[in-house]
């Protein structure tokens, strides 16, 4: 299939569990020695796989290695799942990991790879106190390339996904509400130099936008007017 297209990701994969049917409801005593022979051979089984799968990463390397493909600098890259979330890409709720270069769900369909190198920000949305959830907006470096949206995220993640980002020189922002991404790209391209000039992305920086309002408020609380 992939010699008829041209495809931008390739993923290799083996099933590592087979279909299972339990037939009839009765437990199965710990020290069957049936089940335990069965655990033995799953075991065996999730082995030679690992093993098989190592064979076929030493080999494409040593492909990889040869002059013609030296210009290419490709490498393996490996999931962190210490640094994954879950969070819903498209229409169901998926665990989407962190690789070296990527952030990616290899899972479920569809599947979701993200090239880290090509995203300009990281805008968490609907984030706040008493909020369960929060999406993520991306932004790629590229505006005309439509924003990609992780909605749902749990809150518990947002500190590890600000850490995580920190590492990989992502410039990450937040904000209380849900954005609408095309008419402020739209509005970037068409005026790239009075975006640098109001100052590019900090509009999203709520720190700054909230210590603005406090200076302005104190400001207003200070001035008395003169009498004429």
């Amino acid at each position: 299939m992939a010699e008829q297209v041209n495809p931008l990701h390739t993923q290799f994969y083996v099933e590592v569990m087979e279909a299972v049917q339990t037939i009839g409801g009765g437990k199965i005593s710990a020290y069957d020695p049936d089940e335990i022979e069965e655990e033995q051979r799953e075991r065996d089984r999730k082995n030679k796989i690992n093993i098989d799968f190592q064979n076929f990463v030493n080999r494409v390397n040593d492909l990889w290695g040869q002059h013609q493909f030296k210009n290419l600098d490709l490498e393996f890259d490996q999931p962190l799942r210490e640094l994954g979330f879950h969070g819903v890409p498209y229409k169901a709720s998926a665990f989407i990991v962190p690789t070296s270069s990527c952030l990616v769900e290899l899972i479920e369909t569809h599947f979701l790879v993200i090239t880290l190198s090509e995203i300009e920000i990281v805008n968490s949305e609907r984030v706040g106190p008493g909020q369960k959830n929060f999406n993520m907006a991306i932004v790629f470096k590229d505006f005309k390339r439509d924003v990609i949206r992780i909605d749902s995220i749990p809150s518990s993640s947002v500190d590890g996904i600000k850490e995580w980002l920190d590492t990989t020189d992502i410039k990450y922002y937040e904000s209380r509400l849900n954005l609408n991404w095309r008419p402020i790209l739209k509005t970037i391209i068409d005026d790239p130099h009075k975006f640098i000039e109001d100052g590019g992305w900090e509009f999203l920086n709520l720190e700054a936008t909230d210590s603005d309002s406090e200076n302005s408020e104190n400001s207003d609380q200070g001035y008395e007017p003169l009498d004429a």
